[in-house]
């Protein structure tokens, strides 16, 4: 199995990853399907309709807000393509989904907020207004 260092991937892609990492793990390049988190990657045939090639510097597949965990897309080995369009659909379908009525109301008052429409509904403001809430709740409690 192929790898490389954490530190040769901050050089290879530009990307900074958080200070305490060891910056001598090795990273096991995988190939096949692939998991994380809420990201899955399948691996297609050349043959598909994938055409735009992954640069060396990687592609943002999932972009990290408000501090969160960028997912990108690297081509250690040979060409690999990817699909722009398919990519910003699923983002889209995420960063606009909202929660249901009742979910939305929970949080809210979770929160001690009000459900007035000032908040913005979508599932990613309110799940982080959820997890902003829980967190002062535990640490700063």
């Amino acid at each position: 199995m192929n790898t490389l260092t954490v530190r040769e991937a901050i050089a290879q892609t530009g990307i900074e990853v958080l200070e305490h990492l060891d910056r001598e793990v090795q990273i096991p390049l995988i190939v096949g399907p692939q998991a994380q988190g809420d990201v899955l990657v399948i691996p297609t045939p050349a043959s598909s309709v994938a055409t735009t090639a992954v640069p060396r510097v990687g592609v943002a597949v999932v972009r990290g807000e408000v501090g969160g965990n960028t997912h990108t897309l690297l081509a250690e080995t040979g060409p690999v393509f990817f699909d722009p369009a398919t990519i910003d659909q699923h983002n889209a379908a995420i960063r606009d989904y909202n929660h249901k009525d009742a979910t939305r109301q929970t949080i809210l008052a979770a929160c001690g907020l009000p459900d007035d429409g000032s908040i913005s509904p979508t599932a990613v403001e309110l799940n982080n207004l959820d997890d902003w809430a829980t967190f002062h709740k535990e640490v700063l409690s």
